[in-house]
């Protein structure tokens, strides 16, 4: 998995000439004046992605946004590159929808319109708070924007739904964004004043959970895997155990000696190594607006230490196998992963099955499509003095969904469920299942839970 570097001229859209088609809607106007802001004009790739999508659905083509064709014609992928593996797209995706907020809280706070991304890659076209207050007589100002958009009405959205109504998975990211742009600037989950659009903090997704873990009075280390570790276990089929790594006596064993193998494993054996997943996600968040000004530090799991997770606030990522200290938090959890090195296999326990759960959950496959898992978990640190959070897959694809799960998805449920009576939330699990595609990310969904 990679990322391209932008090169000058990457700009210009996929199809050439279709934007004439485009020059008097006031929609594509917006979305060119926002490819020349300054929160654009140094990013030529998300300029061109910004353009690109826009173009795409307002000459209703949709279809064309699928994250596989778009990472081949605006990021200029090889046609039979493979999304599971390399996700330039919806790390795009995530950055395109913050310098949007930046936009619209800054340079185009008065615009008439508005654009916003809901989950997918198909951007909705919303009338802006001044283009919804009507002047002295009664009318609103750009009448004909009203034909072409629908105004904002955020309290009608959120309304309770009579029974069997149904709204669309698209809809409810939507209105959800929306929910958390207004109440959870107000104070979280309790605010009685919905802000349509705040002016100078736009809280992410799951607000609640990155207040907990970014404080001022605390660091927070993000940890990333031990990717050379996992190698290693790979080839000697022997699990390292949490004192073998901390006393080095595991990774102590590869001396160098007169064969290549020898040299190979002693040359990993010494490298801090992690995965590109796992960069992504600590680029994602660390640019968290909960994040800024924060004492935020990343380690990897090699040279992370016991009175860290005793001090500090930690987001672990990765199971065990290639973090293993999460097993510090394994005894309090009721999904645990293990791991048959033997059999070349991995599972999570369901230590305590209620009714409709499973005792084991293992992926369904090893090619696309397949079902594969994750746990989210929110422990207290060892001293109970902060909190841990990890997030562990049993593959890779498994850690990347319970990420984007909590960065891009809608964990409103989880979050207001673990929501304690005295404010913060309580410590919980959530195991998740996704499905892995080739041609594009499936959601991650909620399929057991715990709440402590």
């Amino acid at each position: 998995m990679s990322t391209q570097a932008e090169q000058p001229g990457d700009s210009s859209t996929a199809v050439s000439g279709s934007p004439a088609l485009l020059d008097d809607d006031p929609r594509w106007a917006l979305a060119l004046r926002i490819s020349e802001s300054p929160q654009f004009s140094k990013s030529p790739l998300l300029s061109k992605f910004l353009l690109f999508i826009c173009e795409r659905t307002l000459l209703e083509a949709t279809e064309e946004l699928t994250e596989h064709n778009i990472g081949v014609l605006v990021f200029r992928r090889r046609p039979g590159y493979k999304t599971s593996e390399d996700n330039i797209v919806r790390n795009y995706v995530r950055q395109l929808r913050q310098r949007l907020d930046q936009y619209f809280e800054g340079p185009g706070l008065d615009e008439p319109l508005r654009i916003i991304i809901p989950r997918g890659y198909t951007p909705v076209f919303e009338l802006g708070t001044s283009a919804t207050q009507h002047n002295a007589t009664g009318e609103p100002p750009y009448p004909e924007l009203s034909k072409i958009v629908a105004p904002i009405d955020l309290r009608s959205r959120f309304e309770p739904q009579p029974h069997g109504s149904s709204i669309s998975k698209k809809s409810l990211a939507f209105l959800f964004i929306g929910l958390l742009c207004g109440a959870l600037a107000g104070g979280i989950w309790g605010g009685t004043h919905l802000k349509t659009y705040p002016k100078t903090f736009t809280p992410s997704i799951a607000h609640a959970l990155w207040t907990q873990l970014f404080t001022s009075n605390s660091t927070t280390y993000v940890v990333t895997e031990d990717a050379g570790l996992q190698v290693l276990q790979d080839i000697t089929g022997h699990q390292s155990t949490l004192t073998q790594y901390i006393d080095g006596s595991y990774l102590g064993q590869f001396v160098e000696g007169p064969s290549q193998e020898s040299i190979r494993l002693h040359r990993i054996s010494g490298e801090r190594l992690t995965n590109v997943p796992d960069t992504e996600i600590v680029r994602t968040l660390t640019e968290l607006p909960e994040a800024k000004n924060r004492q935020v530090f990343v380690r990897n799991a090699r040279v992370l230490n016991l009175n860290d997770l005793k001090q500090a606030n930690a987001i672990l990522l990765g199971s065990n196998y290639a973090t293993p200290w999460v097993s510090v938090f394994e005894n309090q959890m009721n999904f645990r992963l293990q791991y048959d090195l033997v059999k070349n296999q991995s599972c999570i326990i369901n230590e305590t099955p209620r009714a409709g759960e499973q005792a084991v959950y293992q992926d369904t496959g090893t090619t696309p499509p397949y079902s594969t898992y994750a746990v989210i978990a929110l422990q207290p640190n060892l001293n109970h003095a902060g909190w841990v959070l990890i997030i562990e897959g049993l593959t890779m694809t498994g850690t990347e969904a319970g990420a984007e799960f909590l960065l891009d998805d809608n964990p409103t449920y989880l979050l207001k469920k673990a929501t304690s009576p005295q404010g913060g939330l309580r410590p919980f699990e959530a195991l998740l299942e996704t499905t892995n595609l080739s041609s594009q990310s499936v959601s991650a969904k909620i399929i057991a839970e715990r709440f402590y």
